[in-house]
């Protein structure tokens, strides 16, 4: 799929999902270990709808970082404010490793693969 395809593909399912992971390597979604974005330049927020256009600039400006080995594209709605996140996120095999990171960075959540689920950084004690 070329890259206008995939924007296209990842900004419906942002629409659809609430957010993804995409591992240029893979080119899929990791399945263990626990996102955490560590690299604060790339982080971008946006109230309302991310458009097809914004994941595809998102992709093209941060594209040399995006295809560092354990980097993958994320993207995700913040359910309690409604702003959604474009950012690269490192994927860290231990959890009190990624919430640890995630705290030093000032970050509101990890991503757990394994479960699917967001845990935030507030709500446990690592």
């Amino acid at each position: 799929m070329d890259k206008l395809g995939l924007a296209l593909h990842l900004a419906d399912t942002l629409l659809t999902d609430g957010g993804f992971s995409f591992d240029q390597w893979t080119e899929g979604t990791p399945r263990t270990g626990y996102a955490v974005s560590v690299n604060p330049e790339c982080n971008r927020q946006y109230v309302g709808r991310v458009s097809p256009l914004d994941v595809y600039d998102y992709m093209h400006t941060f594209d040399s970082i995006l295809g560092e080995p354990g980097k993958v594209f994320g993207a995700w709605r913040d359910s309690e404010t409604g702003i959604t996140h474009l950012d690269v996120s490192t994927v860290v095999a231990d959890s009190d490793k990624a919430l640890t990171l995630a705290r030093e960075h000032g970050e509101i959540a990890v991503w757990d693969y394994a479960n699917g689920a967001e845990i935030r950084t507030d709500s446990v004690s690592v």
